[in-house]
């Protein structure tokens, strides 16, 4: 990554919000068809294996599609994990 081109290490950001933006009205739907507890393992599972091949990559073009696919967790993480974690939780607590 220190040989590349500064607009192409920045793109690597770009392509996180595009996968973020493409799922974060799919995913919440999803998961209230399938069950929260489905969507959210296999977030979960697909964000660990992305981000220990991220970690072995030296194609910038293989981490470009590979932060697109981290990007699509984000709403799994973090939508349906806290709606699913909050349904565990007492009225008292909330």
């Amino acid at each position: 990554m220190l040989c590349e081109s500064r607009n192409r290490v920045g793109l690597l950001g770009s392509c996180y919000f595009m996968g973020t933006f493409s799922t974060i009205l799919l995913l919440p739907v999803l998961a209230d068809i399938y069950g929260r507890q489905v969507i959210y393992n296999i977030v979960m599972i697909m964000s660990v294996i992305l981000q220990l091949t991220l970690m072995l990559t030296y194609s910038i073009d293989f981490a470009y599609y590979q932060m697109v696919l981290m990007g699509m967790t984000f709403a799994g993480k973090n939508i349906v994990g806290m709606t699913y974690y909050l349904e565990f939780m007492g009225q008292e607590k909330q």
